[in-house]
């Protein structure tokens, strides 16, 4: 095969939340490829806790990519094999920031995600991923400036229509940082030199790939840049026009499993 690595967004990419599964043609299309002597790897924004039940349902060891590639993890043995925080000077400013603004928000540090108080946002978030937020029931900053805490990543919870204009105010007050949305409501930021982009990069060296061997799968603009650096940009039919626009591949809508339909292609040499 011609693309010996695959590293795939997993929720919109190859987790349906229609159906809240990963569709089986897709699980037989990656037992495929791993058979045929491929590597496939997840890149996500959740979090390791929150993801590691589904990797290993799909048969996958060793290295995975996590809180939006600023942390690998090895599956075998759970231990954290490298990451990129925003540093506890930094993260302590935009805490504050965001509290000035009113802004709700999770902070993520380790395998623990902070949140100042209950809310819609949060209350989603942990029915979809398992996850159960510590709540602080005061300024998620205090914890941070008391612990010296860095952070993996977070995220500023948004109304669509309101994700736009956030994000440009973010950017402007925090011109370093990445800043990308995972779905219509999160708006995920990382450190500079964080993001899945660079994730693919690290582990891909990590491992001995090549980017030219590797295609990558994703749907939503926090995938942008690690679409960017693949060989094979692959993206379904339900992912963003931006994300669309990079694409070398456009499979059909992930509720179908559309991603098998291009990871037998890739098995066959058919890309």
């Amino acid at each position: 095969m011609k693309y010996k690595q695959i590293i795939s967004d997993f929720d919109g990419t190859i987790f349906s939340h229609t159906s809240m599964t990963i569709p089986q043609n897709v699980k037989t299309a990656i037992e495929n490829y791993r058979k045929a002597g491929g590597r496939f790897v997840l890149c996500t924004g959740r979090m390791y806790t929150a993801i590691k039940k589904y990797a290993l349902d799909l048969g996958l060891k060793g290295e995975i990519l996590c809180v939006q590639g600023s942390a690998c993890y090895n599956l075998d043995d759970d231990t954290e094999l490298f990451s990129n925080d925003l540093p506890y000077e930094e993260s302590l400013r935009l805490a504050k920031f965001l509290e000035e603004k009113g802004w709700i928000y999770q902070f993520y540090h380790d395998l623990r995600m902070f949140t100042e108080f209950e809310n819609r946002y949060t209350d989603a978030y942990q029915e979809m991923t398992g996850i159960t937020a510590v709540i602080t029931k005061t300024n998620v900053s205090e914890l941070i400036e008391k612990e010296s805490f860095s952070a993996h990543k977070f995220i500023v919870m948004t109304e669509p229509e309101e994700a736009e204009e956030r994000i440009s105010i973010i950017k402007k007050e925090f011109p370093d940082f990445d800043v990308s949305q995972s779905s219509p409501i999160y708006i995920e930021v990382v450190d500079k030199d964080s993001g899945k982009g660079n994730g693919v990069k690290k582990l891909s060296e990590y491992l001995g790939f090549s980017l030219d061997e590797t295609a990558v799968f994703g749907d939503e603009t926090n995938d942008y840049y690690m679409l960017k650096e693949a060989e094979l940009a692959c993206v379904p039919e339900n992912a963003v026009s931006i994300v669309k626009e990079v694409a070398d591949y456009i499979y059909p809508h992930v509720d179908v499993g559309g991603a098998s339909e291009i990871i037998t292609k890739i098995i066959n040499d058919e890309v």
